[in-house]
C-alpha cells in the first residue's frame, strides 16, 4: 500500500470510528491542530474542543438550573421525500447536512434532540456568529437602563476609536453591519490565533470606506467586538463576566460558556464563543419568550420589527435572504422569524407566532455549504408541518 493510499485510509478509519486526538501521543494523521481545526473532519473534534486549541475566559453558568421541560415524540423519524425522489428520515436528512447537535422546542418543550459524531449533552460547541447574537441580546439591558444610547457615536464610548473607520459610526450602525469599513476588515479578522493579536488594537486600525454609514448592510465581524468593547466600557467589567451576570446566569443556563480571548484576555466576540446545546435552547426559548425578565421585551420587539430591508436589500448577503433584514446582530427572515447564523452551519432559528426554537450546530466541510443549507432549510420545514397543526 502506498504511503499516500495509506494515510488516506488511517483517516478515514479514525473519523469513522471517532478516535480524533486519542492516544498518547494520537497518531499524526489523528491530530487536530491550529492548521486543520476548522477542515473536515478535523472539525468535528475541533469545534467541541476549541479550549484546548486556544486561550479562553469563562462565562459562568448556574448548574442548579432544573432540566429543560420534554414531550417525547417521534418527529426525527418523520419520513421526507428528497427532490432525487428518495424518502429520509428528518434524522438522516440532518446527519447529511453535517449536523453535530439538534435541538427542537416546541411550546417550550424539547421535542427532538439528537446527537451526532463526537458532539454529546455537556460539550460545548463552537457558536461562530452567533456569538453576535448574544453580544447584541446584552446590549439591549444596558439601552433599557439609559446607559446605552443606539443613536449615540461609538466613539462617545470608545474615544480610543477616534480617526478609526467607527469615528462618524454610531452604535445602532454597528449593532445592523451598517459601518462602512475598508474592504480588508474581514479579509484579516480571521487572524486572532496570531501572536500577541490584539482585537481592540486591531479595530481601531480600520479605516472608512466610501459610503454613508447606515445606508447598506454590509457583514463586518469586528463590528461585533467593537460592540464588546463599548459594553465593557458602560460594564465596567470584561465581558465575559457582564454576559454571566447579566444574562447566562439569570436565563437559567446549565453550563459554563467559553470565549477565545485574545493574548491580554480580550473576548473575539465575532465568532468565539462555545456553548452546550441545551444552553442554546434555553437562550433561543428566552428570545421566544420574549425576553423573560431577563431581556427587555422591547429589545425583542426592536429587533423582530425595526430591521431596514432597504438597507439589507443593498447588501451581498441579501441574495441569501430575499425580503430579509438585520437587526442588533440578528437576521429577520421574510416570515417574522429570527436567526442568529454561524458559518459552517449553525444556526438557532426562533419563529414566534409557532412557539418554535431549533438549535443545529454543524460542522460542515465548507464555510458558506449551500446543499446543506438547503438541507437544513427543508428540515426546518418539515420540523414546521409535523408540529403547527
Amino acid at each position: 500500500m502506498s504511503r499516500s493510499w495509506f494515510c488516506l485510509f488511517s483517516l478515514v478509519t479514525a473519523t469513522l470510528a471517532g478516535e480524533l486526538m486519542v492516544g498518547s501521543p494520537p497518531a499524526e494523521s489523528d491530530q487536530v491542530t491550529l492548521d486543520n481545526w476548522i477542515l473536515s473532519p478535523y472539525n468535528r473534534w475541533g469545534y467541541v474542543n476549541v479550549r484546548r486549541l486556544f486561550p479562553t475566559a469563562e462565562v459562568k453558568g448556574n448548574r442548579l438550573t432544573p432540566p429543560l421541560e420534554k414531550k417525547e415524540t417521534a418527529l426525527m423519524e418523520r419520513k421526507v421525500s428528497m427532490f432525487d425522489g428518495e424518502e429520509w428520515s428528518l434524522r438522516d436528512l440532518f446527519a447529511k447536512a453535517d449536523t453535530d447537535g439538534l435541538i427542537v422546542l416546541h411550546q417550550g418543550k424539547v421535542v427532538a434532540e439528537e446527537y451526532y459524531n463526537l458532539t454529546k449533552p455537556d460539550s460545548k460547541h463552537v457558536l461562530y456568529s452567533i456569538t453576535k447574537s448574544i453580544v447584541g441580546t446584552l446590549a439591549g439591558l444596558y439601552v433599557e437602563e439609559g446607559r446605552l444610547d443606539p443613536e449615540a457615536l461609538v466613539v462617545k464610548y470608545v474615544p480610543e476609536l477616534v480617526g478609526s473607520g467607527y469615528e462618524e459610526a454610531t452604535v445602532q450602525n454597528v449593532l445592523d453591519m451598517g459601518v462602512d469599513l475598508e474592504e480588508r476588515a474581514d479579509e484579516e479578522f480571521t487572524s486572532f490565533n496570531q501572536e500577541r493579536w490584539s482585537v481592540y488594537k486591531y479595530v481601531a486600525t480600520l479605516a472608512a470606506g466610501e459610503a454613508e454609514h447606515g445606508k447598506v448592510f454590509e457583514y463586518r465581524s469586528p463590528n461585533a467586538c467593537v460592540m464588546g468593547w463599548i459594553l465593557e466600557k458602560i460594564g465596567g467589567k470584561p465581558l465575559t463576566d457582564l454576559i454571566s451576570e447579566r444574562l447566562w446566569i439569570p436565563m437559567g443556563a446549565e453550563d459554563s460558556m467559553d470565549a477565545v480571548v485574545d493574548f491580554v484576555g480580550t473576548p473575539v466576540c465575532s465568532g468565539g464563543f462555545s456553548a452546550t446545546l441545551r444552553d442554546m435552547a434555553r437562550f433561543g426559548l428566552l428570545i421566544q419568550q420574549g425576553g423573560k425578565g431577563v431581556v427587555p421585551s422591547e429589545w425583542v420587539e426592536d429587533i423582530r420589527y425595526s430591521g431596514d430591508k432597504e438597507a439589507f436589500s443593498r447588501g451581498e448577503l441579501s441574495l441569501y435572504m430575499p425580503g430579509g433584514a438585520y437587526r442588533n446582530f440578528w437576521w429577520i427572515k421574510p416570515d417574522g422569524s429570527i436567526a442568529g447564523i454561524g458559518a459552517y452551519g449553525q444556526l438557532l432559528y426562533i419563529n414566534f407566532e409557532e412557539e418554535l426554537v431549533v438549535v443545529k450546530l454543524a460542522s460542515q466541510e465548507d464555510y458558506r455549504d449551500l446543499e446543506a443549507y438547503f438541507l437544513t432549510e427543508e428540515g426546518i420545514r418539515e420540523i414546521r408541518k409535523a408540529l403547527i397543526k
